[in-house]
């Protein structure tokens, strides 16, 4: 608890907003504003699941499904590198939460490792698909006018990908060399630091 109130603190000092200042930029409810937020967001269906081999869901089914397991260990550590303080998504679980959850019981730690495990292979039912493409919606109000919509996704997605990514982090750095935003650490900062670098050598020649 109190590594997650530490993480919180920094997280909202990271901001260089108030907690009173940030509801006074939540924009108010109202039908106009429901309205823009369908516009700029509109429905769409959930994607068709299917495996690889272009297989459809079959919950009786578990021989042809790769070999993907996500260990109480990886999942803890996930959760802990992922406290950052961010809202929740539909669920209403954060990774604290579930951080929580997993290191104080071994039996629910395991569960929860399969039901990730089930979504990274997306390996779960169609209504359960769709409650974890559902994501909770808020808009701030822009200092120039209009709002800026800010879409809060389910965590356990988050959690999903976040070990997918991980898993797969070398083998789409050799695949996808000139790009800084997947499976890099910091990728903006070099971004920044490599452009001042450009602009500098080429301002001063």
């Amino acid at each position: 608890q109190g590594r997650a109130s530490s993480k919180l603190e920094q997280a909202r000092a990271a901001t260089g907003l108030t907690d009173q200042q940030k509801q006074d930029r939540i924009a108010t409810a109202s039908n106009e504003l429901v309205a823009q937020i369908e516009k700029l967001h509109p429905n769409k269906p959930v994607p068709d699941l299917k495996f690889a081999n272009g297989s459809h869901f079959d919950p009786k089914r578990n021989t042809d499904l790769p070999e993907f397991t996500v260990c109480p260990a990886e999942l803890i550590n996930t959760l802990k590198n992922g406290c950052s303080g961010a809202a929740p998504g539909v669920s209403g679980w954060t990774e604290e939460l579930l951080h929580d959850v997993v290191t104080r019981d071994p039996i629910v730690a395991n569960i929860i490792a399969c039901i990730i495990r089930d979504i990274a292979l997306c390996h779960v039912s169609e209504d359960f698909a769709k409650r974890l493409s559902d994501c909770s919606l808020i808009t701030l109000d822009k200092e120039s006018g209009g709002i800026r919509p800010i879409a809060l996704c389910e965590t356990f997605c988050k959690v999903a990908s976040t070990i997918v990514l991980a898993r797969e982090a070398d083998a789409l750095r050799k695949a996808l060399p000139q790009q800084l935003g997947v499976a890099y650490s910091n990728g903006t900062d070099k971004i920044i630091h490599e452009t001042r670098k450009f602009v500098r050598a080429h301002v001063a020649g």
